[in-house]
């Protein structure tokens, strides 16, 4: 290709960054590979996608700049032949804050502007009607199911009635082709998940017209399954030949097997990632030896010897939600996973209706129960103190010098580099999660241990801090967090960042000496590489020989396959969901007939 058709980025230092200079082809789907915190968002959303918006800012009226943050160059080179871009990030979008799926997507509108052009009025009933329905119940039906009635309208010869119906079939269509086609227009959008959320935002921007543009993405297909994983990677690249360039950051062998070019980073995260280790096309990087091609290269077996068990936790006429007077049992002592398509009712199953009927089931949350910003990885481990009485033995200080100001949390933001506008400060560890830094009295900030202050020690790893403090109890106390995958995470970052499947491991590692609980997690997979999976499989399974039963809702196949005991639901999602397809080891699961989730199994090299 010729130089203007790449983005050229050179010498960027954002987060763990080390110098990196990197071309990204335009027009193409590129994914960014390689562990969490290996440096991948540092690139695209605190490099890239900020460098695109300072530059749009730049080129606004004076007036209209003055009124709006300031953005400061990210630590680059130099960036070149950027496109205008839409950065579709983790968490909840403000926008959709108290906005309903129709309004989110223009649905509703056009779906109210289509009943005053084509309704009808019935004789004693107030409103119009279309083919039989009032408006709210249009509103109320599943994307999937709006998508029919909307096709077999009998409309009048009004083009614009026509134009109007053929956009929300459209739209209707895309939630569908999400994963989300069991959600309804007059859903609330703070309901849902960040992977909903996140899907939602695609979906939107799908149904524009743009060409030109750079979309950049963070892990689009999370929370989904392999079958709506697969129709997810059908419209990253619509996105992309429409004249768009797809950049995201994944870690689902269906996304990196679609890529036109997969750019990983690493070797490892924090401080041991922060470079690209290859670049190159799907066949290049069979070739290379890197950690992500050698986990593409791997033919994953299903458990050969699941747990055996005697007793179960029955859960009788579950019927929440689009649960159709299920029966279900779960085997006491094993590692459950249960599987099935967005929607199916998996979470209302094991969330809700099986702690109802069995009390002592423990869900772990996936929420911090406080907000609060000062509430940090290091003060819930419990090694917080420990971090300021040794600055406070070296300094001859009181160690109350060396804890974050209890004001920090309700300090106004300030706009930094790598920063959108209107978006919060960035925690340097956590590309892309919202959140404040916290704040230090006077008297500690020219205090250094080894030649970090508090601050700068805060933004150690877990993994990194037993090394630096040379303190035994320490290392004992964040062990759990590195058996649970989160080794990558700084002791300053705030509880009220992470991610939902982060927070779920976290409360796992301090239930590590647990003895015959019951256990159930949603989706703590998210986000995971390969190697966390594994990691986290050893946990859980650790747990079961304590007597624990672990159920585990989860889409991964990598995971679900190494499982004891598989529930999968389905068919579908919504109301053509909710009902058990199959409960049995995962070696049985290969033979079934009527699962998605078997079907994916068979193609995706299980043996």
């Amino acid at each position: 290709m010729p130089s203007g058709e790449y983005i050229e980025l050179a010498g960027c230092r954002e987060h763990n960054l080390r110098d990196v200079s990197v071309s990204i082809p335009k027009e193409r789907l590129v994914v960014l590979a390689g562990p969490a915190g290996s440096g991948k968002n540092a690139l695209a959303f605190a490099t890239l996608a900020a460098e695109c918006a300072r530059q749009w800012q730049a080129s606004l009226p004076l007036a209209w700049r003055r009124a709006l943050p300031s953005i400061r160059r990210p630590r680059a080179a130099s960036i070149k032949n950027m496109t205008p871009a839409v950065a579709v990030q983790g968490g909840r979008p403000e926008d959709l804050r108290g906005a309903s799926i129709g309004q989110a997507t223009e649905a509703e509108p056009r779906l109210k502007a289509l009943y005053e052009l084509a309704g009808e009025t019935a004789e004693g009933w107030p409103g119009r009607f279309l083919q039989g329905l009032q408006l709210n119940e249009a509103m109320a039906m599943q994307a999937q199911d709006l998508v029919f009635f909307l096709r077999t309208l009998s409309l009048p010869e009004d083009p614009e009635a026509r134009e109007l119906a053929r956009d929300l079939a459209r739209t209707a269509k895309l939630l569908t082709e999400a994963g989300l086609g069991y959600l309804s227009l007059d859903r609330q959008a703070d309901t849902l998940s960040g992977g909903e959320a996140r899907r939602l935002q695609l979906v939107r921007h799908m149904a524009s017209a743009l060409s030109g543009v750079t979309y950049i993405l963070d892990a689009p297909t999370s929370g989904l399954h392999a079958y709506d994983a697969a129709r997810m990677v059908r419209l990253l690249c619509r996105l992309r030949d429409r004249g768009n360039t797809v950049v995201v950051s994944e870690h689902r062998r269906q996304t990196l097997e679609a890529a036109d070019q997969i750019i990983e980073f690493g070797p490892g995260a924090g401080r041991r990632g922060g470079n690209i280790v290859f670049q190159g096309t799907l066949e290049d990087l069979k070739r290379a030896g890197t950690p992500t091609a050698q986990w593409l290269a791997e033919n994953i077996s299903v458990n050969p010897a699941p747990r055996p068990w005697t007793e179960t936790l029955a859960v009788y006429g579950a019927s929440r939600h689009n649960l159709k007077h299920v029966d279900a049992f779960f085997p006491k002592g094993v590692l459950t996973a249960v599987a099935g398509i967005a929607g199916s009712g998996k979470t209302t199953l094991c969330s809700l209706e099986l702690p109802a009927q069995h009390s002592g089931c423990l869900v772990l949350p996936k929420q911090p129960p406080c907000r609060d910003l000062r509430t940090t990885v290091c003060a819930h481990a419990g090694v917080l103190n420990a971090m300021a009485g040794h600055f406070a033995q070296a300094s001859g200080r009181e160690s109350s010098c060396f804890l974050p100001l209890a004001g920090a949390a309700a300090r106004p933001p300030e706009q930094k580099a790598g920063q959108a506008p209107g978006l919060p400060r960035r925690f340097p560890h956590a590309p892309g999660r919202s959140v404040e830094e916290l704040a230090w009295s006077e008297e500690s900030a020219g205090v250094a241990l080894d030649g970090k202050t508090m601050a700068e020690a805060m933004a150690l790893t877990v993994d990194e801090a037993p090394e630096f403090f040379h303190d035994a109890a320490m290392a004992e106390k964040l062990s759990p967090l590195a058996e649970a995958g989160l080794g990558y995470l700084a002791l300053g970052q705030p509880l009220a960042s992470l991610s939902q499947a982060e927070y779920q491991r976290l409360g796992l590692a301090a239930l590590l000496d647990s003895r015959d609980a019951v256990l159930v997690l949603d989706e703590p997979c998210q986000e995971l590489d390969a190697d966390g999976v594994r990691k986290l499989l050893a946990l859980l399974r650790r747990l079961c020989d304590q007597g624990c039963t672990c159920i585990v809702v989860e889409h991964r196949l990598e995971f679900v396959a190494k499982a004891d005991w598989v529930i999968d639901m389905g068919p579908e999602g919504g109301n053509r969901g909710g009902e058990i397809l199959f409960a049995g080891t995962p070696g049985d699961l290969l033979g079934c007939e009527n699962s998605f989730t078997a079907e994916h199994l068979r193609s995706q090299r299980f043996v």
